[in-house]
């Protein structure tokens, strides 16, 4: 594992419990619904850092999908998303970006929807692009890559050892093209936590 990866889902470990309630606290019904129209009707869907399953169980009640994987680096977040929502006991499992992609590519899997929640930007530039490229050979023809980032993050007190690549619009939308996608829908929205000077981007893609 790299060392910027592993600086970052080592937070992640450490803090699972107060994060995993932090994320179920969060203001997004904007971005569900964002994510369930993207998402509703895929075949097989599968999410890149679920967290503490939050949106996971949303799309697993309201998104009229097939088969859901949801996955995350981080197996202490990944226990608390079984706890907090049991009925995802089953479809939960560990995957670090990108290399945990390769396995995926290597094993012949396609998915009809991809999508990831406030992960991307915790890679390096070169690990997104390379995250991006992967993702369109596990993507099936017409299928659809849902993606929300931070773009601008109000500085905390204390030091945070998560690496952020934090870029604008234009920039996103630029590396998901490059890495085979094309961009059907841009979105900027406010903080779900209520931070002044953060905001994210909600970025639509289809292959």
């Amino acid at each position: 594992m790299k060392v910027d990866i592993e600086s970052t889902v080592m937070y992640y470990r450490k803090k699972a419990m107060d994060l995993a309630l932090r994320y179920e606290s969060a203001s997004v019904q904007k971005l569900q619904m964002d994510l369930r129209d993207a998402m509703e009707r895929r075949r097989s869907v599968i999410e890149l850092g679920c967290g503490s399953g939050r949106d996971a169980a949303f799309l697993q009640r309201n998104g009229n999908i097939g088969s859901l994987r949801a996955t995350d680096a981080s197996p202490e977040l990944l226990r608390e998303a079984g706890r907090l929502h049991p009925e995802l006991k089953d479809v939960l499992g560990e995957l670090v970006l990108p290399i945990g992609l390769e396995k995926l590519v290597a094993a012949g899997e396609r998915f009809s929807g991809i999508y990831s929640i406030a992960t991307l930007m915790h890679l390096s530039p070169a690990d997104i692009a390379e995250t991006i490229g992967l993702l369109e050979r596990i993507s099936e023809p017409g299928g659809i890559l849902f993606i929300s980032v931070c773009t601008e993050r109000e500085e905390g007190m204390f030091p945070d050892p998560r690496t952020y690549t934090l870029r604008s619009p234009g920039w996103w939308k630029k590396a998901i093209e490059k890495g085979g996608f094309r961009t059907v829908e841009l979105k900027i929205t406010s903080d779900g936590l209520g931070r002044d000077g953060t905001s994210w981007l909600n970025i639509t893609s289809v292959l």
